[in-house]
């Protein structure tokens, strides 16, 4: 099927014939070699423009879709380079570490923290007290290897479990407690005198 010479081209096709981009018909239109006819061209007089089109599309200052397409392929390269030292470690946002490893250990310790209540529903020898030393030692140990320290050796920033403390010193003295209740709860209420402001 022929196309008459005088017959109205699309954008789309006029840029087939000169074998340009859209955006370099567009340009040409813009600077007056190409003239529409409403909103489409004449074949013949699209055809006199081909050698100035295949200049314009040379013209400095526009890309060809060669130059394009090679700035898309280092744009590209330089994102998979990235994602690959990112993957091996290399990159690393301290920022997005710290809030992870800040989100891991509340996770942790809120789940260390219900050992002592997870231990005494399973054993059945293992009562409120000795839930709640179990509690105070998990963490007193944790907190004390958190420090650099060893688990028994307590040091200024352990952490007791207050609410275990607390709970030991109500019940101390009412012959309720074992004889490690007892010591551990005066421990624990001398500590607290000893920081207490006189």
């Amino acid at each position: 099927m022929s196309i008459r010479s005088d017959a109205p081209i699309g954008v789309q096709e006029l840029a087939g014939v000169l074998g340009v981009t859209r955006r370099t018909v567009s340009d040409l239109v813009r600077r007056g070699v190409l003239r529409k006819r409403g909103r489409s061209f004449v074949l013949d007089e699209a055809v006199h423009c081909r050698s100035i089109a295949a200049k314009a599309a040379t013209t400095p200052g526009l890309e060809t879709g060669a130059e394009v397409r090679a700035r898309l392929a280092r744009i590209r390269a330089d994102i998979a380079e990235e994602e690959y030292r990112r993957g091996k470690r290399e990159l690393v946002d301290g920022g997005e570490m710290l809030a992870q490893l800040d989100k891991r250990m509340t996770v942790y310790w809120r789940e260390v923290a219900r050992i002592g209540s997870v231990i005494q529903s399973i054993l059945s020898f293992v009562d409120r007290e000795m839930g709640m030393l179990i509690d105070r030692e998990l963490r007193r140990c944790l907190s004390n290897i958190g420090h650099g320290r060893p688990p028994n050796e307590d040091g200024a920033g352990t952490d007791y479990d207050d609410p275990a403390e607390h709970a030991l010193m109500e019940r101390q003295g009412q012959c309720v407690l074992s004889a490690d209740g007892e010591r551990i709860a005066a421990e624990a209420r001398a500590r607290r005198a000893a920081r207490a402001p006189r």
